[in-house]
């Protein structure tokens, strides 16, 4: 563009000079000479003039030009040193994430690590005692029961002879070392439509044929000699890696897992337990632990305390087990009980103060869900709806069944599309 402007300025100044020479001569009686010697110079005096105001405008548009390669430089520069601070707020971040994995990973190992301790300590030698009160208690059972000594099968047949107590010890140990305990679903479901809606967790110990034993069988043992503590531990941890394995499928299903006295008062693992559901509070959302009646009126104020720094943090709680309708509600509340079940037979019996259809509405009026539980045919059904009863769980709606069964009937399709691998109802 500067040669085209600066040619178009020469031709007309030629044109310009050429006119003058030609007609100077005529109209002022000058020597052509002369004339055409002026025209020259005025021709040269122009060209100069026109280059020198061609070279300013370009210099003005290279003046233009650098000041917008300078802010956009500067700009460069602010973007550089923004994304070094990212990149460094990055770092940092991922340091702490790093490093707050490790504590998690820790605190589980620690968890772990006391399991697995418990469960080699308690050899037999260690439960003799232990087993001398649960052969009472078997032979109390079999004289009253009969000579039946047979057992069931994982597939629901009677097979065999039923375990005395050594026997059972030793098939408990053993299924504890070899992960023979299983995380069975019992559905919790919304009435009267039924659906699921939540799952309480329960322990199944298989013998080294794949026979159940049932916690009927080795109970009274296992609670004298400390392995309970331990079976609900490992429940816990089962439950755990399954809401893993769940992810951010169904969001609003709680697992309802029992923590027993033994838990509670186990000095060595409940306060590694607490501090790793501290340290796991995005499992609030997902788990429920489900206490006792029996349990929470015998809770020291150190239990409570400690129960109550998980409440603070999200956890919620379940009173399970209930003999004495006559429930402190705002008390319950105020430790962060967000559940409570009653048997049907408890409810519909009516022994509270409050009526058996007001009884929803005052725990609703604390944030407490009531679920009634042990809901066997169709009859109970129809009297508990009677006192608009929301949720509901028995073996009428299922039975504990192992995680990764496949479901039946209503909920099989919407199961098998919202759980993933390994979890069905």
């Amino acid at each position: 563009m500067k040669w085209m402007g600066y040619l178009l300025l020469a031709a007309s100044f030629a044109i310009i000079a050429a006119a003058l020479g030609l007609v100077a001569p005529g109209l002022l009686g000058v020597e052509p000479v002369y004339a055409y010697g002026a025209a020259v110079l005025l021709f040269v005096l122009a060209l100069h003039i026109a280059g020198v105001f061609l070279s300013k405008q370009e210099v003005r548009t290279l003046e233009t030009k650098l000041a917008l390669l300078h802010k956009k430089m500067q700009n460069v520069t602010s973007e550089s040193d923004r994304l070094g601070q990212g990149l460094d707020n990055v770092d940092d971040r991922i340091a702490e994430r790093i490093e707050e994995e490790n504590k998690h990973i820790v605190s589980e190992l620690k968890v772990l690590q006391t399991l697995l301790t418990q469960i080699i300590s308690k050899s037999p030698a260690h439960a003799s005692a232990a087993l001398g009160k649960a052969d009472k208690v078997g032979a109390a059972n079999k004289k009253a029961k009969g000579k039946d000594r047979r057992t069931v099968s994982s597939k629901g047949r009677r097979t065999g002879i039923r375990p005395d107590s050594g026997e059972i010890f030793s098939i408990i140990q053993n299924a504890l070392k070899e992960n023979r305990v299983d995380l069975y679903l019992q559905p919790v479901v919304s009435l009267p439509a039924r659906r699921t809606v939540h799952y309480e967790c329960f322990s199944r110990v298989r013998d080294g044929d794949g026979d159940i034993i049932f916690p009927r069988q080795y109970l009274p043992m296992v609670e004298e000699s400390g392995l309970v503590g331990t079976l609900d531990n490992l429940l816990l941890f089962r439950c755990i890696q399954l809401i893993r394995r769940l992810g951010n499928r169904r969001p609003e299903v709680r697992f309802f897992c029992n923590i027993s006295s033994a838990s509670l008062h186990d000095e060595e693992f409940f306060p590694q337990f607490v501090e790793y559901m501290a340290n796991h509070q995005d499992l609030a959302g997902r788990l429920v632990f489900e206490f006792a009646q029996a349990d929470v009126d015998e809770m020291d104020k150190q239990i409570e305390r400690t129960l109550a720094s998980l409440g603070r943090r999200g956890f919620r709680f379940s009173l399970d087990q209930v003999a004495k309708p006559g429930l402190d509600i705002p008390g319950l509340a105020k430790k962060h009980f967000g559940y409570i079940k009653i048997d049907a037979d408890i409810l519909m019996a009516g022994s509270s103060d409050i009526h058996p259809a007001d009884m929803k509405d005052a725990f609703k009026r604390h944030d407490i869900s009531m679920i009634v539980s042990k809901i066997e045919d169709e009859r109970t059904v129809v009297d508990i709806l009677d006192f608009n009863v929301d949720f509901g769980q028995g073996y009428l709606f299922g039975e504990p069944k192992p995680s990764r069964e496949t479901s039946s009937g209503n909920d099989k399709k919407e199961t098998a599309a919202a759980q993933p691998a390994g979890f069905k109802h």
